[in-house]
């Protein structure tokens, strides 16, 4: 079930009370994963999805909360295996991207053990279900806002840079 919420805070109370699970399009903040003022609670977000321009003209009050509009989804911090699911479906997006799956091929994700046996499948369902993260951008964004900037993958000239921490 979708349920239409006007802002950001909405969508917490939302959450706070258990009337949705996630919520999307909502800005990533400190505030919000720590103590977000409408509830009092902190919650966890999924890896941004979507990187807006602060001073373009998609950006609305919302957005424009952060400095560069990155939007993820949200959940509640209590449920921590919830929280994991929901970053790792977004995350299966960018992964098939980098590894040229596609909703066509989406057979050749890799299958995962993380969530249980019920859950191999879970990111070939993803993609097959949705496609892959440019396939998505270019089916809902790209006629009103061209794919640019951080909406592109990082892989020139070398790819994405990871390090590992101390520990």
């Amino acid at each position: 079930v979708f349920v239409n919420l006007t802002n950001s805070s909405d969508g917490f109370q939302a959450l706070e009370s258990g009337l949705v699970d996630v919520v999307a399009g909502v800005p990533l903040t400190l505030e919000g994963d720590v103590n977000e003022t409408s509830t009092g609670k902190g919650y966890t977000f999924s890896i941004p999805y979507f990187y807006g321009d602060a001073n373009g003209p998609l950006v609305q009050d919302n957005v424009s909360e952060t400095p560069e509009g990155a939007l993820s989804l949200v959940t509640r911090e209590d449920d921590s295996q919830w929280s994991d699911f929901v970053f790792w479906v977004v995350s299966a997006t960018f992964i098939a991207e980098e590894e040229y799956i596609t909703q066509k091929i989406s057979k050749d994700m890799v299958g995962v053990s993380a969530f249980g046996p019920s859950f191999v499948n879970m990111h070939r369902h993803t993609i097959g279900a949705v496609g892959n993260y440019g396939e998505i951008y270019s089916r809902n964004v790209e006629s009103i806002v061209p794919r640019q900037g951080r909406n592109l993958l990082n892989s020139n000239p070398f790819g994405p840079q990871h390090w590992s921490f101390f520990g």
